[in-house]
Formats: structure tokens, sequence, C-alpha cells
């Protein structure tokens, strides 16, 4: 039961931290929306010259433009994260024998855990290694898309 509440609790964090990217943005787009209201209301024209040669001159007060970047910008990156976060971030668990393998890959880093706990597990570039309770090495390897999970006692290999 422990693989059980490993992925719950792994499905949380993934849950609460696209929850704060969807509020972050709702915000800068808040930001970003007011700044441009307030900018657009502040618009002043000048009619100049005497006819038949009359154009009119418009001016705004450029001292929002610094709050509309802040809001643009802010919701730009937050967007972009969260894009990010829903195609990269991977949560896995599969059987192998009497033990649980779950793979998560998150925003920073990749994990691999046996049964619920990652003990063992040594990590760096694309290849994750921890040993299963039968002595059997489980080693994931990382692509783009997709993960190879391969064993050490012939045990045929897993694509996840």
């Amino acid at each position: 039961m422990e693989h059980i509440e490993l992925e719950n609790k792994l499905k949380k964090r993934i849950k609460n931290r696209r929850i704060i990217e969807v509020v972050l943005s709702i915000v800068f787009l808040i930001i970003a929306i007011v700044f441009t209201v307030l900018r657009d209301g502040s618009r002043t024209v000048e009619v100049i010259g005497k006819p038949p040669f009359v154009y009119e001159s418009v001016s705004y007060n450029n001292d929002y433009v610094f709050g509309m970047a802040a809001g643009y910008l802010g919701l730009m990156w937050c967007v972009i994260f969260l894009i990010i976060d829903s195609l990269f971030v991977k949560l896995e668990t599969v059987k192998a024998g009497g033990d649980y393998i779950t793979f998560y890959k998150g925003v920073l880093r990749p994990s691999l855990y046996v049964n619920g706990s990652n003990e063992g597990l040594s990590w760096g570039g694309y290849y994750l290694e921890i040993p299963l309770s039968d002595g059997t090495k489980a080693t994931a390897s990382l692509g783009k898309w997709s993960v190879h999970l391969t064993f050490s006692n012939g045990r045929p290999p897993v694509d996840l």
C-alpha cells in the first residue's frame, strides 16, 4: 500500500502546482488588463491647426506601461511554465515481480521509487537505477517523451 500513498502524494503535488500556476496566470492577466485600461483611460486628444489644416495629436500617460509590461510578461512566463508542466511531467507505476516501481518525472528532476521509497537511488544524466527487493536492479533510461525500464535478471523491459 505504500506505493498507492506515494502515487496519491505525487498526484496531489502535481495538482497543487498546476493550481498555483493557473492562479498566478489569472493574477498576471488581471494586472495586465487593469493597467491597459488605465493607460487607455488616460488618453488625451489635442486638435492642432486651423481649418482646413486640422489634425489630432493623441497622447497617453506612459506611467502605466511598466504595469502593463509586468502583467503581460508574468502572464507569458506562467503560461509557458504551465504548458511545459502539462507536457513533460509524468507519473507511472508498474508491477515488476512482487514490487511496484513508480517513475516520477517532475519539472526539475526525475525520480524512481520501489514500493513507495527511493532508497538506493542513484541518478544523474539520463539513467536512473534502483535495486528491487529480490536483488534485481531496475534501470530507467530516459528519453524526451518516453522511459525504457530494464531489469538485470532478464525480465522483459517495460516502456512507460
